[in-house]
């Protein structure tokens, strides 16, 4: 038996179908519309800087009079869901070089410009807030810029993701952060671009992995090492094209004579559980604007140019597949891309879920999709980007949610308030509960498979740093009640 304890420590078993190509990446690096921050002055203590091309943390003079500048930023992480488990979490600041604040040239000057990041506590407004009327910040957590080393430097990939996880979990306080100096020495800044300033590049960035345990995510956007894509065509029936940098479906000529092309897009969904329930699946195919087939610069071109996405029903090799020995396909379900609005239309979110329950639930017969026009009036195209074109963000891209098959799930009682952290976990998984005896605690996969019972542990703690990356259940019994819930071991 385990005595009642505040503290106690769990290890668990992997549950190996788990890895991080599920976490779903963000990056976040608005521009003046979206972006939202702030500087604001001792100097002017009721003048708004919302608009201002910087980010400053400062200690100063004006006039010969000492200054204080502070700055705010804020991301919307709204497109995250509130149950969702931050991964990573960087945020990375650039600095201006040709600022006219302090002295010229020099943005990151003084050698005491050290500055916090304090999470903001309260309610702010990017175009009024003040130095009168600024936000309050917590010091808990503060997380440090140190002493910079050189007048330009950059503060890239800083670890923001305890804050993160809080704006996730509750929306209602997401109010940013705080960029302000530890000692206000004057002759001391670190000044970065703002949303506002016109580098787009130097915009703050902030790029956050996550994974959804209760409605785990992935993005596919594979490129020409691990994308699965050809086209044919009639002209060349003989002929490969598995490393072209467009798929299409078209309806041409070459050489005053009649030509048909179509193309087949598949990718592997091997890293999704078996027996796991598609909720959504969402394939986006960009246009190519500077294709050289058809007519230059019309990569969806013509008034008759509606095509279908057909399951594909037989086997193929990208590097094999030609018009000649093309596969079958299924005209069942088939999805239709509807006749281009112009001529350089990205067809996004396409609702291929049906196709994707498919294949997850009878992985041999993945077999992709075929893209192929309906009628085959000349003169007619959709030409995108495959997996070997040179722009990446253009590669075919596959967004699909999707819920698991679990033997054992979650559940809590009001008897036994059960706290797992921390969560995500590293190399040791505490839980706390009300003063309540715990007798056994089980570790689960996920199948619902018993991995191991735990009876006693050692100084309240059990190192998990030999454990992989996965998710896991914990069950924790009691006399009077039990809990399971999950946790990812990172």
């Amino acid at each position: 038996m385990i005595m009642k304890q505040n503290l106690l420590v769990l290890t668990a078993i992997l549950v190996s179908h788990i890895s991080f190509s599920q976490c779903t990446n963000l990056v976040l690096q608005p521009d003046s519309t979206n972006g939202i921050d702030a500087y604001f002055v001792t100097v002017s203590p009721s003048t708004n800087n919302g608009n201002e091309v910087n980010i400053l943390s400062e200690a100063w003079t004006s006039g010969g009079n000492p200054i204080e500048g502070r700055s705010l930023l804020k991301f919307d992480l709204s497109s995250i869901p509130a149950s969702a488990t931050i991964v990573s979490a960087k945020l990375s600041l650039y600095v201006d070089t040709a600022s006219i604040w302090g002295t010229a040239g020099q943005p990151t000057s003084g050698n005491n410009n050290a500055s916090y990041l304090k999470k903001v506590t309260s309610a702010w407004t990017e175009l009024g807030v003040t130095w009168n009327t600024q936000p309050t910040a917590d010091t808990a957590g503060q997380i440090l810029l140190a002493q910079s080393i050189n007048t330009k430097q950059d503060y890239t990939d800083i670890d923001v993701a305890a804050f993160a996880q809080t704006w996730v979990t509750d929306a209602s306080q997401n109010f940013g952060v705080l960029i302000d100096m530890i000692t206000t020495t004057q002759y001391n800044a670190m000044i970065f671009c703002s949303s506002d300033h016109p580098n787009a590049a130097k915009h703050p960035k902030l790029e956050i992995c996550y994974i959804n345990l209760e409605n785990p995510c992935v993005t596919l956007q594979p490129d020409g090492a691990d994308g699965i894509d050809a086209y044919f065509v009639t002209v060349s029936p003989g002929t490969n094209n598995g490393n072209e940098v467009n798929i299409l479906s078209e309806a041409w000529t070459s050489g005053g004579n009649p030509i048909e092309g179509r193309s087949l897009i598949k990718f592997d969904l091997s890293s999704i559980p078996s027996g796991a329930t598609v909720t959504t699946a969402k394939l986006s195919l960009f246009a190519d604007s500077t294709s050289i087939w058809g007519t230059a610069g019309q990569p969806t071109s013509g008034n008759n140019n509606a095509s279908y996405l057909k399951r594909v029903s037989s086997a193929w090799t990208e590097m094999g597949v030609t018009w000649n020995t093309q596969p079958t396909s299924d005209t069942t379900g088939q999805i239709l891309l509807a006749q281009s609005i112009n001529t350089k239309q990205d067809y996004t979110d396409i609702d291929v879920a049906a196709f994707a329950q498919t294949w997850i639930d009878n992985p041999s017969q993945n077999f992709g999709m075929l893209l192929d026009m309906i009628t085959t009036t000349q003169y007619n195209a959709m030409i995108f980007c495959s997996s070997d074109h040179p722009n990446a963000v253009k590669h075919p891209k596959l967004e699909l949610c999707y819920t698991e098959a679990v033997g054992i799930a979650e559940k809590s009682t009001d008897a036994m308030n059960v706290l797992l952290f921390p969560n995500p976990a590293n190399d040791r998984l505490f839980i706390k509960t009300n003063d309540m005896e715990v007798e056994q605690i089980n570790i689960y996969n996920t199948n619902g498979t018993l991995a191991m019972s735990a009876a006693s542990i050692i100084n309240n703690q059990l190192s998990i740093v030999n454990l992989s990356t996965g998710i896991y259940i914990a069950e924790i019994i009691s006399k009077e009640a039990s809990v399971r819930k999950r946790f990812l071991k990172m």
